[in-house]
């Protein structure tokens, strides 16, 4: 299970180069990618309909492909792909493509969808936060730059940019530590 690496047009949409990837079409089944999602850059989430030409059955199993980007080469793209059977940790699958998955009774899968579903379940829970909000961690946060403390006001949403409140520091908080940390939202200097 190595690394698939391929050339992909920068006017190409990811769902477009996995379906010209893995749609085929043979005297025993159809398989078609329906949806794509790519979270962080890093992982694609697919929804790959099977249809079965003898049993008339249909299936739609999850396909996560992990992503590398060769930006000076011809095969400017990579891919690893697994299917939801084998075990992926990536466990971001957006809510649209799980709710369009069949049932299925292999474990291992039920447990990878299961770990997807409580990850959704817990953002939706997740204070939402806006610029000029006041957040604070149960536990300080340390970074290079000397800070140390467990308040920040909310400086920029979308690039995790956050000010400590007594002395205007900058800090990028990550979007895991977002995620992990528990935090509180007390108010807005907005």
């Amino acid at each position: 299970m190595g690394w698939t690496y391929s050339h992909k047009d920068k006017s190409e949409t990811v769902f477009d180069f996995f379906s010209r990837q893995f749609d085929y079409k043979n005297e025993v089944s159809i398989g078609k990618v329906v949806d794509c999602a790519v979270k962080n850059f890093k992982t694609a989430y697919i929804a790959f309909k099977v249809d079965y030409k003898k049993t008339n059955e249909t299936k739609i199993v999850a396909i996560i492909c992990l992503l590398n980007y060769a930006r000076n080469s011809y095969y400017n793209f990579g891919y690893k792909d697994m299917d939801e059977t084998m075990g992926v940790f990536e466990t971001d699958c957006p809510e649209r493509i799980l709710k369009i998955l069949t049932p299925t009774d292999n474990e291992t899968a039920m447990n990878w969808r299961e770990k997807c579903w409580n990850k959704i379940k817990s953002n939706k829970k997740r204070p939402k936060m806006k610029v000029g909000d006041v957040i604070v961690f149960e536990d300080n946060l340390s970074f290079t730059n000397g800070v140390n403390t467990n308040t920040f006001r909310v400086i920029d949403v979308k690039k995790h940019i956050f000010g400590t409140l007594n002395n205007y520091d900058k800090v990028k908080i990550s979007p895991k530590t977002l995620r992990i940390c528990n935090y509180s939202i007390e108010g807005s200097l907005a």
